[in-house]
């Protein structure tokens, strides 16, 4: 009975040995890491995020914050979309929007209640600019919560106040009929 027993241990310490080798050669596969539907700024591929502009070159509301609503979908992408608003404060519903389609290269504003077509390159080179400036400090410095503050590239002092990781955002977000 003891022959049998020994060779039963011996038999399911080989199979261990070969499932923990198979666990082994899949995790360092992988270089090292287990797939994990994780979501972080550095890997989203959309965000809205909100923050709070106060400066000389925002619209002036004597000293009090500028709230900025971005939307953006394909992050990093030559489909990139952007949706921005500017709200004059906190109370206001309407707002400026800006929309700046990469994929088709169209861009739209509505300062006045209209939206009409513009120069895809000049707000690129603007609200572009500015996003990927945001996008650009919340990777270096938002671990999860909390806010990040920095200049912008106009001066002024940006404080994000929230960040939603990979909203699912309509394409009616990015058409100027909404």
């Amino acid at each position: 009975m003891n022959k049998w027993l020994s060779k039963l241990v011996i038999m399911a310490i080989i199979v261990i040995a070969i499932v923990l080798g198979a666990i082994a050669i899949y995790y360092f596969s992988q270089n090292g890491t287990i797939k994990q539907d994780v979501y972080i700024v550095q890997n989203a591929t959309s965000l809205q995020v909100s923050a709070n502009v106060v400066g000389s070159n925002v619209v002036s509301n004597q000293g009090a914050p500028i709230p900025f609503n971005w939307s953006v979908a394909n992050i990093g992408t030559s489909n990139q979309k952007i949706r921005l608003t500017i709200y004059a404060n906190e109370s206001d519903q309407t707002g400026f929007s800006y929309i700046v389609n990469s994929q088709n290269q169209a861009a739209w504003k509505n300062e006045n209640g209209t939206w009409v077509s513009t120069n895809y390159n000049d707000l690129n080179n603007l609200w572009g600019a500015e996003w990927n400036q945001t996008l650009t400090q919340l990777k270096a410095n938002w671990t999860g919560n909390g806010n990040v503050t920095f200049n912008n590239s106009f001066g002024d002092n940006v404080t994000v106040i929230k960040v939603v990781i990979n909203p699912e955002l309509p394409n009616s977000a990015f058409q100027p009929t909404t």
